[in-house]
């Protein structure tokens, strides 16, 4: 676990419930069950759920940014916050930081299981890739888009996700 997390719990910012996923203990976190994530995209159209998880990954940095972390270091921490969040398991699997180019690999991801609950066969992920072009782009001070490459909906539900400057 990243000793930021560690250092929430000591402040009593982090608690694990008893499914054991994260939840911050503030008043301007936002929680949302996957299947409102899942509507949400649906309903709202690529374009717009893009611009949510872009506005969500911009303010989740700003928020943190607060407690002294940047760069790498604060990347690292969002991985696996988003983790703890019960959204996927969320990592790096390479990323250049002089072309800002690379990938995050988001292994069993909330969208993708929900998808399977109500047997929906294909589910674009943009949601993620607005989150995750949020979290770059506001750490790097660059717009940085980002891309869903590809998709596995086997056990490991894994899906690719491609960063580069925009």
């Amino acid at each position: 676990m990243h000793s930021l997390a560690k250092k929430l719990m000591m402040a009593r910012k982090l608690s694990f419930g008893a499914d054991g996923k994260a939840e911050l203990l503030d008043n301007d976190v936002f929680l949302m069950y996957g299947s409102m994530l899942l509507q949400l995209q649906d309903k709202a159209g690529e374009k717009i759920s893009y611009e949510i998880g872009k506005e969500m990954g911009t303010s989740m940095i700003q928020d943190i940014r607060k407690m002294g972390l940047s760069g790498t270091k604060m990347i690292d921490f969002i991985m696996d916050l988003l983790t703890m969040k019960g959204l996927g398991e969320f990592t790096i699997e390479k990323f250049d930081l002089k072309t800002k180019k690379g990938e995050v690999w988001v292994k069993n991801g909330l969208l993708l299981r929900e998808a399977e609950k109500v047997n929906k066969k294909t589910v674009k992920n943009t949601f993620i890739e607005g989150l995750l072009s949020g979290v770059f782009s506001k750490n790097y001070d660059q717009d940085i888009a980002c891309k869903e490459i590809a998709r596995v909906m086997d056990n490991s539900k894994l899906c690719r996700f491609m960063l580069k400057l925009n």
